[in-house]
């Protein structure tokens, strides 16, 4: 029985040395970036407006979310797409009708038997300029950053993830988070502002004129 046992023991380490050495090989292959094992592979893809949008929607679980001012003559937003041989692993529906461009993602069901899962969750809106556009935005999880700009109404709701907004003249703006910071690092000009977070600071960094300020942490 105890010579069995050694046998067994034998067996495993000898595995367990060729499992390791297979490991350092791949991992060597890779120049030793361990974001290259991952079997799920990330590509960006981009949608531009084909009329003049005044309306952003996006719903999203996880992303981290980036809205810019640009020179570009159309506005445009670029998203990753996370996918492996079996296919995307999440179903992202984009729809344009009377002046409102909705994005919307859903995680697809998965099974994945490996511990190295890495690819990206980004979404980059390119505004231009002179547009003034009305912003809202639902994510469960990721950062919401708004840059440099005027708007109409903005809507941003994160459940677990910062906001960060640049210098902003808007109508109006409503920012709710579950966990999570809200930084201002711009001045800001609107008639109403509101502020709700469950657990996380509010930073102001710059000056704020508003007819109505409400914060509630």
């Amino acid at each position: 029985m105890k010579k069995l046992f050694k046998i067994f023991l034998i067996v495993g380490a000898c595995l367990l040395f060729i499992g390791g050495g297979i490991f350092v090989v791949a991992f060597a292959k890779a120049d030793f970036n361990i974001r290259e094992l991952s079997p799920t592979k990330t590509r960006e893809d981009c949608y531009e407006e084909t009329s003049t949008v005044t309306t952003l929607s996006i719903d999203y679980n996880v992303a981290d979310i980036t809205i810019v001012a640009t020179d570009s003559e159309k506005l445009s937003v670029t998203y990753t797409c996370p996918y492996n041989r079996r296919g995307d692993l999440n179903e992202i529906t984009i729809t344009e009708e009377n002046g409102t461009l909705s994005m919307v993602e859903r995680t697809k069901q998965h099974i994945s038997l490996s511990f190295f899962n890495f690819y990206d969750h980004r979404v980059r809106v390119n505004v231009p300029k002179d547009r003034v556009l009305d912003i809202q935005i639902q994510t469960d999880t990721g950062d919401i950053k708004l840059g440099d700009g005027t708007f109409g109404k903005i809507d941003l709701d994160t459940d677990t993830g910062d906001i960060t907004l640049g210098t902003i003249t808007a109508t109006e703006m409503n920012l709710s988070l579950d966990t999570g910071d809200v930084e201002f690092n711009g001045a800001i000009t609107t008639s109403t502002l509101t502020i709700e977070t469950d657990t996380g600071d509010v930073d102001f960094n710059s000056a704020i004129t508003t007819d109505t300020l409400a914060i509630k942490t």
